[in-house]
């Protein structure tokens, strides 16, 4: 079973993907997505982001995707930043742990 699990369906919001952040939040339950360090251990919540696990960069037509929104601390979004494997790597089953899909 995944580590995370999202809201179904995607919540309404107004404004650009920044408003999904306390939705973001919840589903995360205010956990890193990637180095499961909860925010109040972390010096709170301003210390924390949306990353976009598919970056930006590589995905354009996913950047309002609630589903590709993940809460991470700043130190993690930073250093993933804009990394994805290539084509070639990810059929060869290389890539990011993903917390919502894969089992941990």
């Amino acid at each position: 079973m995944p580590h995370f699990l999202r809201t179904n369906p995607v919540p309404v919001v107004k404004g650009g993907y920044k408003s999904f952040r306390p939705h973001v939040r919840i589903d995360f339950r205010q956990f890193c997505s990637y180095c499961l360090v909860h925010e109040d251990n972390a010096a709170g919540e301003e210390n924390y982001e949306l990353d976009h696990f598919r970056p930006q960069k590589h995905f354009p037509g996913l950047i309002a995707n609630f589903y590709n929104l993940y809460y991470s601390c700043h130190p993690c979004n930073h250093i993933k930043r804009y990394q994805w494997p290539s084509a070639e790597l990810e059929l060869m089953g290389i890539g990011f742990v993903d917390l919502c899909k894969d089992n941990f």
